[in-house]
């Protein structure tokens, strides 16, 4: 398949899941809507995965990033490019990926971390391994992530691709967001 053949592909599943939201599509419609060509098949995954993330979100409010760490495989490897702490782009390992997220807060005064407007689609994915190159179970958030940095209120959109192994754990983290403004707060 062409790289534009996959775009296309990867735009069409994704206007469709936004069609699904707003139209207010139910889960138990979501659960049986499915997208298929001739190399790729998307379809809703357990909501189980959803409120996976859910608790994810609320261990990163609360700054509980052992319990945080309980959602990750032992070998879980995250990518964030435009990262502003001393891990740089990527982290391989849970107790690495959890260090780091509490040495960051405490190195630079993190406080009130709140997330709003959230957005949390779970799917499951068979075929050429569109997303990051990985079949299985894929889920997206979107949200807007409010902290204090330093005593400097931020706000910025915050994005999320979570890979999960056959344990229901998280084996693989795409991190995105805004990172001027915590740059910004941090000089």
């Amino acid at each position: 398949m062409k790289a534009s053949q996959k775009i296309r592909s990867s735009i069409l599943f994704l206007l469709l899941i936004l069609l699904l939201v707003v139209s207010g599509c139910n889960k138990e419609q979501a659960a049986q809507t499915s997208v298929q060509n001739e190399n790729l098949n998307y379809k809703f995954a357990s909501n189980e995965y959803v409120e996976i993330i859910e608790k994810l979100m609320e261990y990163w409010a609360d700054q509980d990033f052992d319990a945080y760490g309980t959602l990750l495989a032992e070998d879980v490897i995250s990518f964030a490019p435009y990262n502003p702490h001393e891990a740089g782009n990527e982290t391989w390992g849970r107790e690495r990926e959890m260090n780091i997220y509490k040495n960051w807060t405490k190195n630079n005064e993190v406080e009130n971390i709140e997330f709003s407007d959230i957005s949390i689609v779970a799917i499951e994915t068979e075929g050429n391994k569109p997303f990051y190159k990985e079949s299985g179970i894929n889920v997206m958030a979107f949200a807007t992530m409010k902290m204090t940095i330093y005593g400097k209120p931020i706000n910025h959109g915050i994005s999320w691709i979570f890979h999960f192994n056959n344990e229901k754990l998280i084996d693989k983290i795409y991190l995105f967001f805004d990172a001027q403004q915590q740059f910004n707060a941090m000089n």
